[in-house]
């Protein structure tokens, strides 16, 4: 999941749907980047908000050494009226009791609200976490506008690790604080070799989110895959990611049925 497209909706506006959430006690997930870089994802769903937090059942994480621990940040992705929505947020209170009725307590965690809620991708572009395949090393290079070359060697660029993936774009943690020349709205180049593909994948994409994470020590990155050099061009670039994808949603559709 990673870079929704573009609305931003203060909290009064997106307030009926995350109100919405909870009386449907729909499923979100969250993206955590713990102290030591790593990135998981887990799942949970929406008990109950009031004026100042969000109450989860406990979250399933997909990496079963996660731990999840207050003051963490965390990136929260809901799924409704055939779009993603997403928020910024922080783990408040965790072993939070939550009474639903009479007869039913649940334990979860608690977030606290948020100031806004953005308005996401389409539902078919719903992206895949990376937390738990080894890293996926991407190569991320300042783009020029008249460049065909995949990263042009002239130009800035550093070393990063890919976080989620899908059709239209991309999540990228840089393990340092955010170099001058990566700003949002700018294009930047991409390469990265996806498992089992004999070729390197290269886009160009613009950074449409740019967080600093884990004390100010990394740098997270929301990236949109652009039509470079031409959409056909782009439409044969996603091929292997695509392929990588649909394997990533049987892998997990199988883990999930053993579970069952």
């Amino acid at each position: 999941m990673g870079i929704p497209d573009h609305m931003n909706l203060p909290i009064e506006h997106g307030l009926p749907l995350l109100e919405s959430a909870a009386d449907r006690n729909l499923s979100v997930e969250l993206h955590v980047f713990n102290r030591t870089g790593e990135f998981f994802a887990a799942k949970a769903r929406v008990l109950a908000i009031d004026d100042k937090l969000i109450y989860l059942e406990q979250p399933q994480c997909v990496d079963p050494t996660a731990r999840l621990s207050p003051g963490r940040d965390v990136e929260v992705y809901v799924l409704a009226q055939d779009k993603i929505f997403t928020f910024q947020s922080k783990i408040v209170e965790t072993g939070h009791t939550v009474k639903l009725n009479d007869q039913t307590d649940i334990e979860g965690i608690s977030i606290a609200k948020p100031v806004a809620v953005r308005e996401g991708q389409r539902r078919h572009d719903y992206r895949v976490s990376l937390a738990a395949i080894d890293p996926i090393t991407v190569h991320v290079a300042e783009a020029a506008d008249d460049t065909t070359t995949a990263l042009p060697q002239e130009h800035n660029r550093l070393t990063a690790r890919l976080t989620n993936l899908s059709r239209s774009g991309c999540g990228v943690l840089i393990q340092s604080k955010p170099h001058e020349w990566l700003k949002v709205g700018r294009s930047v180049a991409l390469v990265f070799q996806l498992p089992g593909e004999p070729q390197d994948s290269a886009f160009q994409a613009e950074l449409c989110q740019l967080h600093r994470v884990l004390d100010g020590q990394a740098t997270r990155l929301g990236l949109r895959f652009l039509d470079w050099p031409s959409k056909a061009a782009l439409t044969q670039s996603l091929r292997p990611v695509e392929r990588f994808i649909a394997q990533r949603q049987r892998q997990v559709a199988k883990r999930r049925s053993n579970v069952a």
